[in-house]
């Protein structure tokens, strides 16, 4: 039986090719461009590679759904390994340029990840300016932002839907972990922030004493412990 990936759909007319399962190794494309109108309906998709209801079956350990590899010997510039972007105009719209989803339905996974990122130096490999595992930029232009909103550079969320009550103590929107008496006891700082020091910025030096009008709960190896703030600098 042969699988069926539909490339695009043009007023309700499919153009499809078929792969044939038999060959060895799978198919390999070189390029691939689809030039057309838009989708039209509410499910239109491009590519499509698997349905919900039956998905391609991955079920030998070390197996992948999609691989890639690249290398680059640029000197300048930037590289992508890939560029994905989608442009909205739409007001209303919730727009996504690339959406990671992982679902476990039975069972206990040993790790489970929505979505993970590396940056491997390599053997003699290093990074001149900065360097991070993962990036996110929030770009705001030139202009007045008006009506309501919230602007972050990073935004984590845990979503705990119905009542759960088998979480751990531990849970938290965000987790930091460096082990000591491994390579990652050199990792001494649990969070850098740079700025200018100065009444008007986001680090502001203070000798005096602070007295916290509240507190932020964290965990420290798994015992519950609360960071102040204060409602003023002085």
């Amino acid at each position: 039986m042969s699988w069926l990936y539909r490339l695009f759909k043009r007023d309700n007319e499919e153009t499809s090719i078929t792969l044939d399962t038999s060959v060895t190794g799978g198919l390999i494309v070189p390029k691939v461009a689809i030039v057309g109108d838009g989708l039209t309906g509410t499910t239109g998709t491009a590519i499509k590679i698997g349905v919900d209801a039956t998905p391609i079956a991955i079920n030998t350990a070390g197996q992948r759904g999609i691989n890639a590899y690249f290398s680059s010997t640029a000197t300048s510039d930037t590289t992508y390994g890939m560029y994905l972007r989608l442009d909205a105009t739409g007001a209303g719209v919730e727009a996504i340029a690339g959406r990671f989803k992982t679902t476990i339905t039975t069972g206990t996974a040993a790790n489970l990840y929505g979505m993970h990122a590396t940056l491997e130096t390599g053997a003699s490999g290093k990074a001149s300016g900065q360097s991070a595992g993962l990036r996110a930029n929030l770009v705001l232009y030139d202009r007045a932002i008006t009506g309501a909103g919230r602007y972050y550079g990073l935004f984590a969320e845990i979503y705990p839907l119905g009542n759960v009550t088998a979480l751990t103590t531990e849970n938290a929107i965000i987790g930091l972990n460096a082990q000591p008496g491994t390579e990652m006891d050199k990792v001494v700082n649990a969070f850098a922030f740079y700025g200018t020091d100065s009444s008007t910025s986001m680090i502001y030096a203070k000798s005096a004493t602070i007295t916290g009008t509240g507190y932020i709960r964290i965990t420290v190896n798994g015992a519950i412990r609360y960071l102040p703030y204060c409602s003023a600098t002085g």
